[in-house]
Formats: structure tokens, sequence, C-alpha cells
């Protein structure tokens, strides 16, 4: 477990809908990526073209289909060669624990967990939040990689929002929903920060 007490101080949303290109409707891999990176603070801005350039690396390189699936690892990797090749210093945490998932995400972090779920899932979300009281009934095989966050105004007293930050808008990139629903289960077993 990484020992850190620092809070995100950065907090920036993405304004890149995955969904609006035939290009770009599998970018899920490297697009949270590219959102974790920037609400944490690491990177300040990106563009699609930026992430539509690692895909086309990747995809000559068989680690990616425009149609299909990443691996995973291989999108990663691409992209914090990316960072890299930038001179932008970054961490990269990689973890199992939900506890310290959690840790991460009460100090402003975003998070990310890859969702395994189904088509009532993808419905549910579309009045910008998840209502079900029992998340394992969204549970199938979609799988969809995106960031999740809780959220106040800081300069004002109000409660938390807990909320995915998805690369695929409803009706922006953001909805409600309970993180330790997710963490219990719809999660995928591996979480990534970058900060």
């Amino acid at each position: 477990m990484l020992k850190s007490t620092r809070k995100n101080r950065a907090c920036l949303f993405h304004d890149l809908n995955q969904w609006l290109e035939k290009e770009t409707k599998m970018f899920c891999t490297i697009l949270w990526m590219f959102i974790n990176a920037k609400y944490n603070g690491v990177i300040w801005n990106f563009t699609m073209d930026e992430v539509k350039a690692i895909a086309k690396s990747q995809n000559l390189q068989w680690e990616f289909d425009y149609k299909n699936w990443a691996y995973t690892k291989d999108s990663n990797d691409a992209f914090l060669e990316y960072l890299d090749s930038k001179g932008i210093e970054y961490n990269c945490l990689v973890t199992k624990d939900d506890t310290e998932v959690l840790e991460w995400i009460e100090r402003w972090y975003a998070v990310w967990i890859g969702i395994w779920v189904n088509n009532k899932f993808l419905n549910d979300r579309k009045d910008g939040k998840i209502d079900w009281f029992d998340y394992s009934e969204f549970k199938w095989n979609i799988g969809h990689f995106c960031n999740f966050a809780k959220w106040t105004a800081r300069w004002t007293i109000t409660d938390w929002k807990e909320m995915c930050i998805d690369s695929y808008f409803v009706t922006n990139s953001t909805y409600d929903c309970d993180i330790k629903k997710v963490l219990q289960e719809i999660d995928q077993s591996t979480k990534y920060i970058i900060f």
C-alpha cells in the first residue's frame, strides 16, 4: 500500500465523448487513463487526436482492435509511455485492495475501476444516476473502463456526490452511483490511480 495523505486539488473534468465517432467507440481502454490523469491533475488537457494516435499505434501492434477489444495492460503501458515522452512526472498505483481504493477516493482522487455490466446498467444511467438498489442485477459480460470519484464543492458545505466519470456521455460525463456497491458487485479486481 502506498501511504499518502495528499488531497487532489485539481478535480478537472473532461469533455470528450467517445460515442460521437465510429472510430472512437472502443476507446474506453485508453480514454480512462487520460480522464484519470486529467481529473487527478497530472495533465491539464487532452484532445481526441492524442487518444487516436495511441489507438492507432496499439492497433498496428495488434494490441487494440477498433471493433472488439484491447489488452488493458498494453493500453496502460502505451499511455504511460506517452506521459514519459512528454516529460510529465506521475505515479501510477495499481491495487486490488478496495480499502485502499476508498481511501484515495476520500481524498478526492478519481480511481479507475473496470466494471462488468449488462444492458440494464446502460439503460439505468440514462437519467444521470444509477437507481437500482442491487447492483448485482447489472453484472454480466460487457467490460467497461471508467473512473469513480467523490465530489463536493469545497468552497461551500455540501454533501459528497459519488459519481462515475465516464467516456460515454449520458447528459454529460458523470452520473451518480454508490461506489461501495460498484466495488462489491460489478467491479474488476485490479484498480489504477494516476497521480
